[in-house]
């Protein structure tokens, strides 16, 4: 008699999965973002739900690793968040003031 049975799920096929769900929603996220300029630049549209759509799953990820207690210990990390949070609502403003001028 033979016990053998076929392995379907394994640390490899979740990391493969995890790998394809990670690229996935990332060109999802950049395809919104861009979509987000190019009918703020060229439509002069305010797309703000597309911007939200956008900005949600990152806030959902960090929930969930909150949640789970994954989050990074090391200061270093949040200290490298905060200054890109920084960077990046300045060069907003730069921008957005840029096209209304």
């Amino acid at each position: 008699m033979d016990n053998k049975q076929k392995v379907f799920w394994d640390e490899r096929t979740e990391a493969v999965e995890n790998v394809a769900l990670r690229w996935g929603a990332n060109f999802v996220m950049f395809a919104l973002l861009i979509d987000v300029c190019i009918r703020g630049v060229f439509f002069h549209e305010a797309a703000w739900d597309l911007l939200f759509l956008a900005g949600v799953p990152g806030f959902v990820i960090l929930i969930n690793h909150a949640r789970h207690k994954t989050l990074e210990r090391d200061s270093r990390y949040w200290k490298v968040l905060l200054v890109l949070m920084i960077m990046s609502a300045v060069s907003a403003f730069i921008a957005a003031f840029l096209l209304a001028a």
